[in-house]
């Protein structure tokens, strides 16, 4: 599994098969997310769970009650649709 950052902007243009997690900033203009293939177009690319999720507990932007259980629910991309 691969995670990267985007902006919204450019998450938006994704093939969302790719993705398996999502997460959103306090603004809604960046998302963080594991994919199951490499993508482009990111903003920051890690190689694992564990750099990612320093990274994003040290921003202060990113809102995650329990961060280690940031990737766990699988996103659907029918459901982010409808909103």
């Amino acid at each position: 599994m691969k995670y990267y950052i985007f902006t919204t902007t450019v998450f938006n243009t994704l093939d969302k098969s790719k993705i398996y997690s999502i997460g959103y900033d306090e603004s809604r203009t960046n998302v963080s997310l594991a994919a199951t293939e490499t993508l482009t177009g990111f903003t920051r690319e890690f190689d694992n769970y564990e750099d990612i999720g320093e990274y994003l507990n040290n921003q202060g932007t990113w809102y995650q009650e329990d961060p280690e259980l940031r990737f766990d629910d699988e996103y659907i991309p029918s459901i982010d649709d409808e909103t």
